[in-house]
């Protein structure tokens, strides 16, 4: 940390401020393992509602797209 000393046009005195300290990096330090059910729960509580969102969507095309089988077997028969 360090300290700046600076003047501002409009008033007469220095004025002074403090730098903010540099975050320690942590890319050489050993970091504790998630447990994969920790992982599980925050991933689901993050994209739940989104997963089912979607695979709702997808269920209602897929029941539209498909033809019912009943219409089916009434178009394959022949009119005599």
């Amino acid at each position: 940390m360090s300290v700046v000393t600076f003047r501002v046009p409009t008033k007469a005195a220095l004025q002074e401020a403090y730098s903010t300290p540099l975050l320690p990096l942590e890319i050489l330090s050993d970091k504790p393992r998630e447990s994969t059910l920790g992982l599980a729960k925050k991933m689901l509580s993050k994209y739940g509602s989104l997963v089912s969102v979607i695979s709702i969507v997808v269920l209602f095309v897929c029941l539209v797209a498909t033809p019912s089988k009943s219409g089916a077997a009434k178009g394959s028969k022949k009119k005599r």
